[in-house]
C-alpha cells in the first residue's frame, strides 16, 4: 500500500504532487566540438553561452552557467541536433562514457543483393 504522503516510487508528496526539490545548483557547459553538426541551435539558444568558429563549429563562451542562463543553457542543450552540447551539475562533471561520440562513416555503404 503507497502512504499517502508518498507516491508510487517512494518520494514524498504533498497536495500538488511531488514537493519540489531544492534549489538546484549551479551548472556547467560541455561543448564536443568532434559531435558538432554546426547547426547553430546553441548560439541561437543562448548567443552569451555559444558561438561558432570559422567552420560553423561550437565555441563555448563559458563554461560556468549564471543563474540568469540556466535556461537557456538547458534550452541549447536540448535543441542541439547531434548531442554536442551537455549541461550538468558544476559540482559532477560530465560521465565520459555519456558523451555522445559521432559513428564513424569510414566503412563502405553495401547494397542488398537483388
Amino acid at each position: 500500500m503507497v502512504s499517502p504522503d508518498r507516491d508510487l516510487a517512494g518520494e514524498a508528496s504533498g497536495p500538488d504532487g511531488p514537493e519540489a526539490s531544492p534549489d538546484p545548483g549551479p551548472l556547467r557547459l560541455h561543448a564536443d566540438t568532434g559531435v558538432c553538426a554546426g547547426a547553430g541551435q546553441c548560439v541561437r539558444a543562448a548567443p552569451d553561452l555559444f558561438d561558432q568558429d570559422d567552420d560553423g563549429l561550437v565555441v563555448l563562451l563559458r563554461a560556468d552557467v549564471p543563474e540568469r542562463d540556466r535556461e537557456r543553457a538547458l534550452t541549447a542543450a536540448d535543441w542541439c541536433p547531434s548531442g554536442a552540447v551537455s549541461v550538468h551539475e558544476a559540482s559532477c562533471p560530465p560521465r565520459q562514457d555519456t558523451i555522445p561520440r559521432a559513428v564513424p562513416t569510414t566503412a563502405p555503404i553495401r547494397k542488398a543483393p537483388r
